[in-house]
């Protein structure tokens, strides 16, 4: 379908999409020449579309505006539902979901709302999350330290007693050995006293 909204003004199509959006359009029926449709005001206006190689031939309404030549917004309205029908279609989307479309569009602001919501609370939780992180590789960190420190204090202990190991065993091998040279003193002056 050709670029339809050319043939309105502006007010006409604001209002038209409007309608269209708040689901004041009803009815909407294909025919073996177009559409026919309602649109829901103060009255009941009865629309036909009819088209001509998927390009708008005839455009009729029963309201004031449209009798007088002119095309209304209760066209532009329609056309808009046409519209959002075939986007449908082209998507293979069902009528439950054609009205979950309309739904979204009317939901729009408060859908962003609840996104800008959501953004901030996970803002939150990743702050969240990360001071807890941070707060865990500190005891993680802690937990190295004085698995480090007491490492330390063992490998002191263990050279202080190996030294003083080694210290006692030098004291005695000192002490054996002025011991035996005592001994062997005793000895020569006793084989000294015998020669004489």
């Amino acid at each position: 379908m050709k670029e339809w909204k050319e043939r309105f003004d502006e007010t006409s199509l604001e209002w038209g999409k409007k309608a269209c959006l708040n689901r004041k359009v009803v009815d909407l029926t294909r025919t073996e020449k177009g559409y026919s449709a309602a649109v829901l005001e103060r009255q009941r206006a009865e629309v036909v579309i009819k088209m001509t190689d998927d390009d708008i031939s005839r455009m009729n309404c029963q309201c004031a505006i449209a009798k007088s030549g002119k095309n209304c917004r209760h066209m532009a309205a329609v056309l808009y539902a046409i519209d959002m029908r075939k986007e449908a279609e082209q998507s293979r989307k069902n009528e439950e979901e054609l009205m979950k479309l309309w739904r979204e569009n009317e939901e729009k602001h408060a859908a962003e709302e609840q996104k800008k919501s959501k953004l901030q609370i996970k803002r939150r939780r990743t702050a969240y999350e990360e001071e807890l992180k941070r707060r865990e590789e500190e005891r993680a960190a802690e937990e190295k330290k004085r698995l480090e420190e007491e490492e330390a204090a063992r490998e002191k202990r263990r050279i202080e007693e190996e030294k003083a190991v080694e210290e006692k065993k030098r004291q005695e091998e000192e002490k054996a050995a002025k011991k035996l040279a005592r001994e062997q003193k005793k000895k020569k002056k006793a084989r000294q006293d015998e020669e004489r």
